[in-house]
């Protein structure tokens, strides 16, 4: 596994947490999905000290002890971000840790893959979750409803992803589900057939674009 660059958290009456790269590997686990709101969130409740990095968002916590992490994407402030010329680099997370056990974290913004994207060329790109993200954050919420159908009916080649899998899920989720089920390649080609049946080819071409300008 690569070295991971951990973002500093300045925590009360410390300094700032140490940036070197762990020695381990990191505990994989499962985080609870529950309803903040009206929209996703995730829980872990950490048995220990140790490493540990949620299976769906990739995100990596250092825990000091024992405790509940509390987790969610929020919106950025398009309007803030384009004032100062910047662009989003991936999700923008709201995390607490009520006990405070939270030490370092790692976020994984910006990650490089090797990815083919359509029409053969080799591309090194942002993490393919960040580029479906960004794409299924242009869907209104009955858009995205309509884009779920899709993927629990299947769509050509590509085997459905079950009813229960979509259920609630926000666009996170719905990212996260695409992958895990089609791999990086896979979640791509399907988004682009799906925005294509659904009359948005606006979006797809976004898609293509962003793949293409990286290679």
């Amino acid at each position: 596994m690569e070295n991971l660059n951990f973002t500093e958290i300045r925590r009360v009456n410390q300094g700032l947490c140490s940036t070197d790269p762990p020695t381990t590997v990191p505990n994989h686990f499962e985080p609870e999905i529950y309803s903040h709101e009206g929209k996703g969130a995730y829980r872990f409740q950490c048995p220990s000290a140790g490493l540990f990095q949620c299976s769906i968002t990739g995100l990596v916590f250092r825990m000091e002890g024992e405790g509940e992490v509390l987790y969610r994407t929020v919106h950025w402030d398009r309007r803030l971000l384009s004032q100062s010329g910047k662009r989003p680099a991936g999700p923008l997370f709201n995390i607490d840790c009520p006990q405070k056990s939270v030490y370092q974290l790692y976020l994984p913004h910006c990650q490089i893959h090797s990815f083919t994207p359509p029409g053969g060329a080799t591309a090194g790109t942002k993490n393919v979750h960040f580029l479906l993200l960004d794409i299924l954050e242009e869907l209104g919420r009955g858009d995205l409803k309509r884009f779920q159908w899709y993927l629990i009916k299947g769509v050509d080649e590509f085997p459905s992803i079950s009813e229960g899998q979509l259920e609630d899920a926000d666009k996170l989720v719905t990212v996260d589900r695409m992958v895990q089920s089609y791999c990086d390649e896979g979640a791509v080609k399907i988004t682009l057939e799906i925005l294509r049946k659904m009359g948005r080819n606006n979006l797809a071409e976004e898609l293509k674009g962003k793949l293409t300008k990286q290679v």
